[in-house]
């Protein structure tokens, strides 16, 4: 066989969330207060009660704070700020409050994992009969969420496509540099860029249509997973893209812009398919996680939310009390989801993951169910549901690294268009074009804005956010320094929709938050292949 190979880095992100990290503690009484910026609040409780020495869970509280982005940052990171501004508020006796500078919070805070790929493929007669794929990510001076990031970097590492004979090898590397963590895609948009950009290449290398060739093996439903799990729900991929040349004109876009182009400003276009798993990898959720949420309704019968789960401004409190307006047919009023008190609610899991919609939203709408089957007018009444694996998986086995990874998948397809000055070698995107299938969109709007937000997140990856350390320090730790797409470096943006309904998550819902932050960076990085006849 022809062996074809080819090495790809991507470099460090950072979330740049409008509000920087910020803790408070203080007592009341005995008891210890935390609160602040955070998306994780019963992460918080577990660490605390270690660093303090704590017996039990009533001796402290986490409360939630409003909290203005967090894209990942704020999963691991609060952590160890509160574990040391308890320890402070311990020691002084007096309230003690820390909000890092946003200085401070750039050098000190986690990042997407740079990464060091090598992908290896064997042609014959024009087919791929196999590949041998090495991952290697960084992830700083200290493990932090290292090995799960690594888990799904390994899991997507041959992207939406199925390939039979397949070895992937995936390390985790420590550096003296700022410990790397989690971040909107979590481990995906490394090997999804990755992955498209090198079938996009063996494409090229047969003389064949990149998107064609890519059809080829485009996985359904049915297929082996890299894992050897099985792909159980429908895969509407082709729909998909059909959507998406409505919507781009790729196709005839791109054979234009595939002939020889001259002057200084040269157009190409680029497209990228990608998938992001819904919920923890594994048996997380089942074995870890192990999600529990209440429903109450009081005597003057408002029904009150009991979840632990944050609203960072992807509209979670708007999105879980729509689905219980519709479900029960009572005015929003009536419904209370107060931000989370961990001494007040049960611990619903973590705001990660793609998880809080499909896995906890379907806890709640199985609680409303029973709420409106049994309603009593003006009596106390209290539903509590907890998580159930899906029956039909394949058992995850660890160890083997074998079996379902998810219990099901959210897909993508983007096109981005660009304009390239040969001259100064700047990019102008002309515009950006995303079907997403997340299931069923409960709320429209804010699952558009969610993909509008993401989109933009992943151009920026992969056209302008360039980061670098000098001697273990992030050198461009400021705003100015460490430019971030607009709205103005994206001025035509269209997103869409392909329902395709889940059982196992709310009115079909799937995961939405982090899948389109995972494969905007290819195909802006195609469009620039495109434009000017290259490889990158």
């Amino acid at each position: 066989d022809k062996v074809f190979t080819e090495e790809y880095h991507t470099g460090y992100q950072e979330q740049a969330y409008l509000e920087t990290q910020g803790i408070l503690a203080y007592y009341e009484g005995a008891k210890l207060v935390i609160r602040g910026s955070m998306q994780c609040p019963y992460y918080l409780v577990g660490a605390v009660k270690i660093a303090m020495g704590l017996k039990d869970n009533s001796q402290l509280k986490v409360l939630f704070d409003y909290t203005g982005g967090a894209f990942g940052g704020k999963e691991d990171y609060p952590s160890v700020l509160a574990c040391q501004t308890a320890v402070a508020t311990k020691k002084v006796g007096r309230p003690v409050r820390v909000v890092l500078a946003r200085r401070e919070d750039i050098i000190s805070t986690s990042k997407r994992h740079p990464a060091y790929l090598t992908y290896k493929t064997a042609l014959r007669a024009g087919k791929i009969t196999g590949m041998d794929i090495d991952i290697l990510y960084d992830s700083g001076a200290y493990r932090t969420l290292s090995l799960v990031v690594l888990q799904r970097g390994i899991i997507g590492a041959i992207g939406v496509y199925r390939i039979d004979n397949l070895h992937v090898r995936g390390r985790s590397g420590k550096t003296n540099t700022v410990p790397n963590g989690a971040f909107r895609g979590f481990g995906g948009p490394q090997v999804f860029f990755a992955m498209e950009m090198h079938m996009s290449h063996l494409a090229k290398e047969l003389g064949r249509d990149p998107l064609d060739f890519k059809k080829e093996y485009m996985v359904k439903q049915g297929d082996v997973t890299s894992t050897n799990g099985i792909y159980h729900c429908p895969v509407v991929l082709p729909q998909m893209l059909e959507k998406l040349d409505n919507m781009s004109d790729y196709q005839k876009k791109y054979a234009a812009y595939k002939k020889p182009q001259s002057g200084r400003y040269r157009k190409g276009i680029g497209l990228s398919l990608v998938y992001h798993g819904c919920g923890f990898t594994g048996n997380g959720e089942r074995d870890l996680i192990k999600a529990v949420m209440k429903l109450i309704k009081y005597e003057d019968d408002r029904v009150e939310i009991m979840a632990v789960n944050t609203d960072m401004g992807q509209g979670l409190k708007t999105t879980f009390i729509k689905l219980v307006t519709t479900i029960l047919g009572i005015p929003q009023e009536q419904v209370i989801f107060a931000n989370p008190d961990t001494s007040r609610v049960p611990d619903s899991g973590p705001t990660v993951a793609s998880r809080s919609m499909m896995n906890v939203g379907k806890l709640l709408e199985r609680a409303c169910l029973k709420l409106k089957a049994n309603w009593q007018k003006g009596v106390y009444q209290e539903f509590e549901e907890r998580y159930q694996h899906p029956a039909y998986l394949i058992p995850w086995n660890l160890d083997t690294f074998s079996g379902d990874a998810y219990p099901t998948y959210s897909w993508a397809t983007n096109a981005v268009e660009v304009q390239v000055d040969t001259l100064t070698g700047a990019t102008q995107v002309l515009g950006a074009w995303g079907v997403y299938d997340i299931g069923y969109p409960i709320d429209e709007k804010i699952c558009k804005g969610q993909m509008e937000g993401g989109f933009l997140q992943a151009i920026g990856y992969g056209g302008m956010e360039q980061m670098t350390a000098e001697k273990g320090v992030i050198r461009n730790a400021s705003l100015s320094d460490y430019i971030i797409p607009t709205a103005k470096d994206v001025p035509h943006m269209e997103v869409a929709f392909v329902n395709n309904p889940y059982e196992f998550g709310p009115f079909g819902a799937k995961g939405a938050g982090e899948l389109p932050a995972v494969g905007g960076a290819s195909a802006y990085v195609e469009a620039l292949e495109n434009a000017l006849a290259t490889r990158f």
